[in-house]
């Protein structure tokens, strides 16, 4: 069986790092690594990473990281949809439950 080269090998530590690269093609800018997390799925982290761009990062890369946390934030048309479905539910169990009596 031949042996994997160490630059070819990837993490399977989880489903971002199968999707990266090796450790050593991390982008170094900190707007770069927001849109590398994009682009593998990982939401979660790259609005951690914009956050702490708007926060404490560097004044050029601020208003962007300010527009992906804008465009990666949670939708709330859905979120007021969702809650209206879940009270609808709640509304039948709630009279199906005194129906029966």
């Amino acid at each position: 069986m031949a042996k994997k080269s160490s630059t070819n090998r990837i993490s399977d530590s989880g489903p971002v790092a199968r999707k990266q690269a090796s450790p050593g093609a991390q982008p170094s800018a900190a707007l770069a690594r927001v849109r590398l997390a994009l682009a593998v799925g990982n939401v979660r982290g790259a609005r951690s990473l914009a956050r702490e761009i708007v926060t404490a990062g560097p004044d050029s890369e601020r208003p962007e990281a300010s527009r992906i946390l804008e465009r990666t934030g949670p939708d709330r048309r859905a979120v007021i949809d969702t809650l209206c479905v879940i009270g609808l539910i709640f509304f039948a169990a709630w009279a199906g439950i005194f129906r029966a009596h």
